[in-house]
């Protein structure tokens, strides 16, 4: 059992941050709240490189339960986590890395929930079309950013969704139903997910960010990485 004895100060667990982030900055990351909209395969990435690198408080919302089919790919699918909620078994990885983090997992959905409330930044990990737009619309609404990730197969995308751009309208606004099974593989959804949380990271530091105006494309199949 890990005691307070054993927790080790965040000084030292932040340490190999410095100097690429200020002491500054992270103070500012552990003054900071994200809301992570999905937690399996981008999700669950986002969320354990968020609380590695020292934000404070993570709100993560999934209704569902890992599967078998997860464990391809989602950090938090393990043999012992299937059929747990995802939020849940995210809060307890990131509390045994980073125990100052303060985790709310939320296991209803996004619709039926208020899951923007006191945030900084929002980010898409989800996995469906319709969900997609009501979280654009609520971002939008509130004021918020949206860090937006997408992986199909060898490809991703990623960039960051301001208010009044309408980006996911024209994306996904024709797509009326939920996406059905596609190929999802874990090298390209660690390569977003890790485009995602630095995304994330400089929104909250106030960093240049070219993936507003631009979204970054990959493909890892023919090793071709575009900015459109």
């Amino acid at each position: 059992m890990v005691t307070a004895r054993d927790i080790p100060d965040p000084e030292h667990i932040f340490r190999r941050n410095q100097p690429a982030i200020s002491r500054t900055e992270q103070d500012c990351l552990a003054e900071s709240s994200v809301v992570i909209c999905g937690c399996g395969g981008l999700g669950g990435s986002v969320i354990e490189q968020l609380a590695r690198i020292g934000v404070g408080r993570l709100r993560m919302v999934d209704p569902d339960d890992f599967a078998t089919s997860n464990l391809n790919r989602q950090a938090g699918a393990l043999l012992d986590t299937l059929a747990r909620n995802k939020a849940s078994v995210m809060a307890g990885r990131v509390a045994a890395i980073n125990p100052a983090c303060r985790t709310e997992p939320v296991t209803g959905d996004i619709r039926d929930t208020n899951c923007l409330r006191d945030m900084n930044v929002a980010v898409d990990c989800l996995d469906n079309s319709p969900s997609r737009l009501e979280l654009a619309r609520q971002c939008a609404r509130a004021g918020l950013p949206l860090v937006h990730g997408a992986v199909h197969g060898w490809y991703g995308q990623s960039g960051v969704l301001l208010p009044g751009d309408d980006r996911y309208e024209k994306i996904y606004g024709r797509q009326a139903k939920e996406n059905g099974h596609v190929a999802v593989l874990a090298p390209a959804v660690f390569a977003i997910a890790a485009v995602q949380a630095a995304l994330v990271v400089k929104l909250l530091l106030g960093r240049p960010c070219r993936l507003g105006a631009h979204w970054l494309h990959i493909d890892l199949l023919e090793d071709e990485f575009t900015c459109l």
